[in-house]
């Protein structure tokens, strides 16, 4: 039995891709982090596919930020998690799938190492994160807390790192990187099987604009409603969806006439299995991972803006501006360009004025 973390449905989605192309005859028990957002919906659609098992929900397992809370966590067994311990007690697991290291993936990882010895831990693809930072950049004196209290470090064990795109990553290279594999034909088949996609609207504007929650991040600060408003402007009143962030209010922009997507209930990589003009459409964002996942999951080719370096250059008085065009980021959007087949479809304006001339074009 293989054992699996999710906590977003684009996990989900690329778990599924992995049971499908590199363990097609296994089944596998999901252990679903409820924290980052609701994941029942989605859920319910998946653990309907044959590879699904057991489905066991986190949600409260260890979720605190403070050492102390963290050190508690691991000390005192809830009822929720002695439940979830005795359903598996018995369950030969041969690897465990994680995104990432984290508290809770910690604490699963140790008990299940625990009752199978021979576990072999994995870590895949979660968002752009895995191909601009380090895996461990920021764990640094924490793994010796996990020691003390007796817990498995997920670094002295991990076996490889399944990617979309490896060619892509940077500061990863010391870890074997394995190929998940693009999605096929067959395998949306296999997907929308499950998912109500009769309910995903067709889009019928021109451009999407993916808006984000930065809220306590090192982006906070900018202003997205100048920013829609000149994408208004730009591709005209009727001719632009605001995809918001599944972790703002829905009334966030209730005073604003903006169009927003009604597909808010579906994962945007659901949603692209339905389009049926996903080539023809405008991408476009900050620094939202979704423009890229048309190209890196799919194959697909949608003309995609990135507004990074225009943000950096329009607040270049703001500390938080530097963050939306850092090395990094700006050298993986390039390597994105390169891997585009028309490189005329990645579009990276440097002001606002070039962003309403590019975008008037389209």
């Amino acid at each position: 039995m293989i054992a699996i973390i999710v906590a977003t449905p684009l996990q989900m989605f690329n778990a599924t891709m992995i049971m499908r192309h590199h363990y097609p005859k296994a089944k596998a028990d999901l252990f679903v982090l409820n924290i980052a957002c609701d994941m029942h919906d989605i859920i319910s659609k998946y653990q309907k596919l044959p590879f699904v098992n057991s489905v066991y929900y986190l949600e409260d397992v260890c979720h605190r930020l403070s050492r102390i809370g963290i050190i508690r966590d691991f000390l005192i067994t809830t009822k929720k998690q002695k439940f979830i311990l005795d359903s598996v007690k018995n369950v030969e697991y041969t690897d465990l799938f994680s995104t990432w290291v984290g508290k809770t993936n910690t604490w699963l990882f140790s008990k299940l190492k625990r009752t199978n010895p021979d576990l072999k831990l994995h870590f895949y693809e979660e968002g752009l994160g895995v191909y601009l930072k380090g895996l461990f950049d920021t764990v640094h004196g924490l793994k010796y807390m996990y020691y003390l209290l007796g817990y498995k470090y997920e670094g002295d064990y991990l076996q490889d790192l399944y990617m979309y795109n490896p060619d892509l990553a940077f500061n990863n290279e010391i870890i074997k990187m394995i190929p998940i594999g693009s999605a096929q034909e067959e395998d949306i088949m296999y997907i929308k099987s499950v998912l109500e996609v009769d309910n995903i609207l067709q889009y019928r504007t021109k451009g999407i604009y993916f808006e984000n929650d930065f809220r306590s991040t090192e982006f906070e600060g900018v202003d997205e409603k100048q920013i829609i408003d000149l994408l208004y402007k730009s591709l005209g009143k009727d001719q632009l969806t605001v995809r918001m962030h599944p972790r703002n209010p829905k009334d966030k922009y209730q005073f604003q006439n903006y169009i927003i997507d009604q597909n808010s209930k579906n994962s945007w990589e659901d949603i692209l299995i339905a389009l049926d003009n996903l080539n023809d459409l405008v991408l476009i964002t900050l620094n939202s991972t979704a423009v890229f996942t048309p190209k890196m999951i799919y194959g697909k080719e949608p003309v995609i803006v990135i507004l990074g370096k225009m943000i950096m250059n329009e607040y270049s008085y703001q500390p938080w501006a530097q963050n939306f065009w850092d090395d990094k980021y700006s050298r993986f959007v390039q390597r994105i360009c390169e891997n585009y087949n028309n490189k005329k479809k990645v579009i990276i304006p440097e002001s606002f004025e070039e962003m309403v001339l590019l975008l008037k074009q389209l």
